[in-house]
């Protein structure tokens, strides 16, 4: 890296720690609301070095990894359910295209109004940020392959679900990758 590049760096994160200890200074905030840098260090220190920091990372990572997985299954789910039906991809495709434009925290009030604060209403959260980009990624990459491979698989005995699982489905790879990715 450019030493210009890493003095610009330390020039712009020292000027910000500046504003932040003047804007404390001003009391513009109470405390609880706007700690100090002291008072943020000292949480950091206490929470690493008894462990509930380690602990609160794991259960984070947890509670995203199955909401990722279920998200994953539900979204080639309804790929398959799109790509199966012309009636349901001139239904149920455009509804997804709009969940797909809204972001995360939109499903929070709702998950909190359902699930309540718990384990359900944050997976729920997870799961409909995830879900659409996924399903929406595979179906456009089922249709946007060549009619061939559909026409190929049928001819030799695959239907429903195995059309699905052997040919169009790993024909869309590239997309369901991109969904993936989009979904994280």
């Amino acid at each position: 890296m450019p030493i210009r590049r890493v003095l610009n760096n330390v020039i712009f994160y020292a000027v910000l720690l500046g504003i932040w200890a003047w804007v404390i200074h001003l009391r513009v905030w109470p405390p609880y609301l706007f700690p100090s840098q002291s008072d943020v260090f000292a949480s950091l220190r206490s929470g690493f070095s008894d462990g509930s920091f380690f602990i609160a990372i794991a259960v984070s990572l947890r509670r995203v990894a199955i909401g990722y997985v279920i998200s994953v299954v539900l979204g080639l789910v309804l790929s398959l359910i799109i790509s199966s039906s012309k009636f349901f991809s001139d239904t149920l495709s455009p509804l997804l295209t709009s969940l797909q434009n809204l972001p995360s925290i939109c499903w929070l009030p709702l998950a909190l109004l359902w699930f309540g604060l718990s384990e359900s209403s944050i997976l729920f959260v997870i799961i409909m940020g995830a879900t659409p980009s996924i399903a929406m990624a595979v179906e456009s990459g089922i249709h946007s392959m060549p009619r061939i491979y559909s026409q190929v698989g049928r001819n030799l005995g695959a239907r429903g679900v195995k059309l699905f699982l052997h040919v169009l489905l790993p024909a869309s790879l590239p997309h369901l990758i991109a969904g993936m990715k989009q979904g994280w």
